[in-house]
């Protein structure tokens, strides 16, 4: 009996074949078919080679449109994860309440609150007493003081009026005239400084001089300390945001047109969105953000030929959008200040009168307390000085100043337009823009960081 013929196992790259025939057969077999075996093998092949090469193109054509875009939103957008942070940990709107690390003279609202109810200490230890103090003094120390007087009690006059001090009849005596002038003199020179200072911040932010320093707000964004330049510039970029936005929408649209005629019916299609309101597209984007995750999942995680440019033309068209958000709402913050710091700015001009009219009277309360004698007219003609200064002068401009500083609940005051900027970075996002905008940033950098 001949012995059993072997078997042969002949290897190929992609798989192992086990050939159950005997060697001649198998010869026969290879021998036979070779050449239609082999074209088919090497057809295989160079469809394969095609498929990567065009693979390979794709790609690269998908990189050359979205690398720049990549570049540019992680650059722009590098701080939005941190910004996002300083909005919802609430430390952006303690910086709006009680001063802001990145621009020390910018306003806050405690200090206005210290102005107007508490008074405050300087740095080089100065007391500074607010106006709702000085409205008490001016009212009761000040003017019905002089009511009782005689002339032999004019003393009490140049000691009381005006006097920030609650300084007592002995304690004057013991100080002395010309030193308790001094003291005087020295405190309304300092209160003249604070109220002038916040003067000229009002100048400054009202001017239309574009060659002013830069100013860093709490997000560390630098913008002109000029409101009406900064307007400008945000009025520009507005405009040009809202075209670009425009343009990629309507590509975004012509792009999902085509990827929606190759989605099942029972599908979701993908929305068009270039017509819409811009208060419409922060719903949709987010929407639209999804659904292309979804095609890319279905897609096996590669972006086929078609996705590409509705990816490209999606994240031109976020970007865009953002911008135009962005721009929109510091706008709408410069507008709403605007007409405020007018007014505060001619209030604050209207309290350097006062401040004038108290230097003027300690002169002359100089001069009549070096003079020897004085008659009853000039005793009287001080008294009539002093209530002028109260009544006419002191009185208005703090009820004015009171005014303008208003409430956080007294729309067109600056308290109230400090409490408007505490709600345009509210932590929960409830109530200010800026919560959806730094969103939207982290997650356009976080779309692209894919690619």
């Amino acid at each position: 009996m001949s012995s059993p013929r072997p078997r042969w196992t002949l290897s190929f790259p992609c798989a192992c074949l086990l050939l159950p025939f005997s060697v001649p057969s198998a010869w026969a077999l290879i021998g036979n078919g070779h050449d239609s075996f082999f074209q088919e093998v090497e057809a295989d092949l160079r469809s394969l080679r095609d498929e990567a090469a065009g693979l390979s193109q794709s790609v690269q054509v998908f990189q050359s449109d979205i690398v720049p875009w990549t570049l540019r939103i992680t650059a722009e957008f590098a701080d939005a994860p941190r910004n996002l942070q300083l909005l919802t940990s609430g430390q952006a709107a303690e910086w709006r309440s009680v001063g802001n690390p990145n621009d020390p003279a910018a306003f806050c609202k405690q200090e206005f609150l210290d102005i107007l109810w508490h008074g405050f200490t300087d740095a080089s230890g100065h007391v500074h007493r607010s106006i709702h103090y000085y409205l008490g003094k001016a009212r009761f120390s000040g003017l019905l003081s002089l009511v009782p007087l005689k002339g032999t009690y004019w003393p009490v006059a140049v000691w009381k009026v005006p006097d920030p001090f609650d300084i007592t009849r002995a304690q004057a005596e013991a100080k002395g005239f010309e030193q308790g002038l001094r003291e005087r003199e020295d405190y309304w020179a300092r209160e003249k400084a604070v109220y002038n200072r916040y003067l000229q911040a009002f100048d400054q932010m009202l001017s239309v001089d574009p060659s002013l320093p830069l100013v860093t707000d709490e997000f560390g964004r630098q913008h002109p300390a000029s409101l009406l330049v900064w307007r400008d510039r945000e009025r520009g970029r507005s405009v040009e945001a809202e075209a670009a936005a425009k343009d990629s929408l309507a590509r975004l649209d012509a792009e999902a047109e085509i990827i929606n005629q190759e989605i099942s019916a029972d599908a979701p299609k993908l929305p068009l969105i270039s017509t819409l309101a811009p208060g419409r597209l922060k719903g949709v984007l987010p929407i639209y953000a999804a659904q292309l995750s979804r095609l890319e999942t279905q897609s096996r995680g590669l972006l086929r030929a078609e996705l590409r440019p509705l990816l490209a033309a999606f994240i031109a068209a976020d970007y865009y959008f953002i911008r135009w958000a962005q721009a929109d709402a510091d706008l709408a913050q410069i507008d709403q200040a605007i007409p405020i710091l007018e007014r505060a700015r001619a209030g604050f001009l209207d309290s350097m009168k006062m401040f004038d009219e108290v230097a003027s009277d300690i002169q002359a309360d100089r001069i009549f307390v070096a003079a020897e004698e004085h008659s009853g007219e000039e005793i009287q003609a001080m008294f009539h000085r002093k209530k002028v200064l109260i009544q006419d002068t002191i009185l208005p401009r703090l009820r004015e100043a009171k005014a303008l500083l208003g409430s956080e609940t007294s729309p067109g005051t600056l308290l109230w337009l400090l409490q408007q900027r505490l709600l345009a970075v509210d932590p929960k996002g409830a109530s200010g823009p800026y919560y959806a905008i730094f969103s939207n940033q982290v997650a356009l950098r976080d779309l692209v960081d894919r690619f």
